[in-house]
């Protein structure tokens, strides 16, 4: 498939306001942003998702409305030290599935196991997650990456995005040609 003609379904995707190419020196910006100490807040933010996404041939920035359908599923796992998962985040439609007095709420689509809390540590691996478009070919399979906010001011900054952008995503993919 050819950018033009991925890039105009990207733009046919509902919230999708805007496309920036992801250079190589904006993604060194972004990394030390993810992996900053002053981003990771109470515990350890190891952002897989960015890898994934920055692994691809194509790496894009996608500055978005209210429309964007963010989370499209699970993509924060909480894990100890020892590698065991203690929690994740859900779907807001999932909530009545996790009523336990053992959930420990970090906000209102994250929780861990207060029973499988150790002494070992607590890290949040970010992965990515899909982006389904209509009308691509089998081999197009993008991924994206819900970044910081460190990282979307950045961005936003950088790119001048106001008005109606209310998310930066980043976003990967293989099979497309410029």
């Amino acid at each position: 498939m050819d950018y033009q003609d991925f890039s105009k379904s990207l733009l046919l995707h509902p919230g999708i306001v805007r496309i920036e190419l992801l250079s190589e020196d904006i993604k060194k910006e972004i990394y030390d942003i993810e992996y900053s100490t002053e981003n990771v807040g109470f515990f350890p933010v190891d952002p897989v998702g960015l890898i994934d996404v920055c692994s691809h041939d194509l790496k894009l920035i996608l500055f978005c409305s209210m429309d964007f359908n963010m989370f499209t599923g699970p993509f924060m796992t909480l894990i100890d030290g020892k590698g065991e998962v203690i929690g994740h985040d859900i779907l807001d439609n999932e909530r009545d599935q996790y009523d336990s007095p053992d959930y420990v709420w970090l906000t209102s689509n994250l929780f861990f196991d207060m029973s499988l809390l150790t002494e070992y540590g607590v890290r949040c691996i970010m992965g990515s997650l899909p982006l389904d478009l209509d009308d691509l070919p089998n081999d197009i399979r993008p991924r994206v990456f819900y970044p910081s906010k460190a990282t979307a001011d950045m961005l936003n900054h950088r790119f001048g995005a106001t008005g109606n952008i209310c998310s930066t995503v980043l976003l990967g993919v293989n099979n497309v040609l410029f």
